[in-house]
């Protein structure tokens, strides 16, 4: 089951929402989507430190993806909108942005989930569980 911060307004516009079990702290992630076929995500660097900007790229042979973004949310608190657009760079099927993780003052340790949104043909979010430290 996915949890609740999953369907949050940030993301009410999602006509699928994907729960990706891949872990990005181990590397790039390849997943196969219904609506945009193969899809490489990775992350760097892949320790998820909070403060430390992070590098997202996503590439696909796809050409209906129209724009793309990355968002955290806290998995069991609310820790505000946190959201980067993606852009294009490279050529098509590339896509590239940074964010930044924020510090959790409850928790040494913060799971979140992070997605990563395709607009195109339909609205898709990709959903995978991290988790930081400080």
């Amino acid at each position: 089951m996915l949890p609740q911060l999953i369907n949050n307004p940030s993301h009410l516009d999602d006509n699928v929402v994907s729960h990706v079990s891949c872990l990005l702290n181990k590397g790039e992630c390849t997943y196969q989507s219904l609506t945009y076929g193969e899809l490489t995500l990775s992350v760097t660097p892949n320790n998820f430190k909070a403060l430390i900007p992070l590098t997202v790229t996503l590439t696909t042979n796809n050409p209906n993806i129209t724009r793309s973004f990355v968002s955290l949310d806290g998995k069991d608190m609310y820790m505000g909108l946190n959201q980067s657009e993606l852009t294009q760079s490279g050529g098509k099927g590339h896509w590239k942005g940074v964010i930044t993780i924020p510090v959790c003052t409850v928790d040494a340790e913060m799971a979140w989930l992070f997605s990563v949104t395709l607009q195109g043909l339909e609205t898709e979010r990709l959903v995978f569980n991290i988790k930081s430290k400080h």
